[in-house]
């Protein structure tokens, strides 16, 4: 199916490249593992504030 779609990127045949973009994509990852629980923290303590009825 690549070859059809012709969706290899070139650059990524280099080692460094290849090395890079792993890179990246584990940072990316793990910023979406720390956000994601502080934003549904964030939201629940919000929820709670609201339920009671007053905004400090």
């Amino acid at each position: 199916m690549e070859a059809v779609l012709h969706s290899e990127v070139a650059s990524l045949g280099q080692p460094r490249a290849a090395l890079l973009a792993f890179g990246v994509a584990v940072l990316a990852y793990n910023v979406l593992a720390v956000l994601q629980p502080a934003i549904a923290a964030c939201h629940v303590a919000t929820a709670r504030v609201l339920a009671r009825g007053r905004l400090d």
